[in-house]
């Protein structure tokens, strides 16, 4: 059986002891990361992706819906919290479960082996949820960003950085495009020149050596260089019917 992994955010250190402890107790589970710092978490969702995420919903610098804004998908999380009303708002943000305080082990290892199951499900159906985001340091270092593939129209090369284009805003990051293109999804983007990369999932159609776009008022042109356009091609004959 695959290993459950499994990440502790609270800001008191009895509660993540006890699920730690709880923990230590279940065959195949393994722990990533315990903190008691939410924004020391924020770091540690960046590193690491764990199966299942027991987070603490009221904690002094953010609460459990600001942190749920940076977990991948692909996490479960379980929303651990000695006031019940909280239950309501954790569905209306998704979340797998809910742990009323004090945790008591049996209903702890209930959820944990639902959601063990349900993975296990899930990878054997093929359903299981992919990372559709990435996160970007703004290029003046002070704001980071979570960008959702699907909101990307292009990214611009420009002096200094990137400028990434989205459905709603633009922004600046100091990377260069070769870089942030290598770590996206090829199958959601793909160069067409030395300035430009396209979202595919807004791709309208080539015409005169130029890329028109949904949602983009001028076409992009294609870089004459066939080893920067051949990505472009590449994908553009894997697409013709």
């Amino acid at each position: 059986m695959d290993i459950l992994t499994c990440g502790i955010v609270d800001d008191d250190p009895q509660a993540v002891h006890l699920l730690n402890t709880y923990l230590s107790k279940m065959q195949n589970v393994r722990l990533l990361f315990k903190t008691n710092d939410a924004t020391e978490a924020l770091a540690k969702l960046r590193k690491y992706q764990p199966d299942i995420l027991f987070l603490d919903v009221e904690m002094p610098e953010l609460t459990a819906f600001d942190l749920i804004k940076w977990v991948n998908p692909g996490t479960k999380v379980v929303l651990c919290t000695a006031h019940r009303q909280y239950a309501y708002d954790g569905f209306e943000h998704r979340v797998a479960d809910f742990l009323l305080k004090p945790v008591d082990f049996a209903r702890f290892f209930d959820v944990v082996t639902r959601l063990r199951e349900s993975q296990f499900h899930a990878i054997l159906n093929g359903t299981r949820i992919a990372q559709d985001y990435f996160l970007v340091n703004a290029k003046d270092k002070l704001k980071n960003y979570k960008i959702l593939f699907e909101d990307i129209l292009y990214m611009e090369a420009v002096e200094g950085g990137v400028k990434l284009v989205l459905r709603e805003e633009e922004i600046m990051v100091s990377e260069s495009l070769t870089r942030v293109y290598r770590a996206l999804p090829k199958n959601l983007f793909v160069r067409i020149s030395n300035a430009f990369v396209i979202g595919t999932e807004y791709y309208k159609n080539y015409a005169n050596a130029k890329v028109y776009l949904y949602h983009v008022a001028e076409p992009f042109p294609i870089s004459r260089m066939k080893h920067l356009a051949k990505d472009f091609f590449d994908w553009l004959n894997e697409h013709k019917l």
